[in-house]
């Protein structure tokens, strides 16, 4: 019964991942929670974003600490080209990040799935949302 239940939960991966009584065996199924991804993000706040400072990445259901340990590139929005950046991003800033995060979460890259390649970052001070990502690449 176990096993069947196993098999019917793998086949159905994209429907039960993010149910919190198959997180934890999510690696029994060959489906690892990860630590670190690249993502492509908007960033909506007037104050810019820091790679100094901690965020809360707000993913489905859950909610880790994360820092931005590098800003890879920043899209210039008129001529789409990538353009080099220190380490802040201003208001609608649009930005190729890599992310540390404090709790492992199980993700997807974006152009597999939407619901769960996609997050929002919340300022921990303000609780205010500023900015949000699609996931492009999987760190393990």
């Amino acid at each position: 019964v176990l096993a069947a239940m196993a098999k019917n939960i793998e086949k159905n991966w994209p429907k039960y991942k993010c149910n919190p009584i198959v997180i934890p065996m999510a690696g029994f199924l060959g489906k690892d929670a990860i630590k670190n991804f690249t993502a492509t993000i908007c960033w909506f706040s007037e104050s810019p974003l820091s790679t100094n400072r901690t965020y809360l990445l707000m993913h489905t259901t859950r909610t880790s600490k994360a820092k931005i340990t590098n800003i890879n590139y920043k899209v210039n929005i008129e001529t789409l080209e990538h353009e080099k950046v220190q380490n802040e991003l201003k208001t609608n800033d649009i930005a190729n990040v890599s992310f540390k995060l404090a709790q492992p979460l199980i993700v997807d890259n974006y152009f597999e799935n939407r619901g769960t390649g996609s997050f929002i970052i919340v300022d921990e001070t303000t609780f205010h949302t500023v900015g949000a990502g699609m996931i492009q690449l999987l760190d393990k």
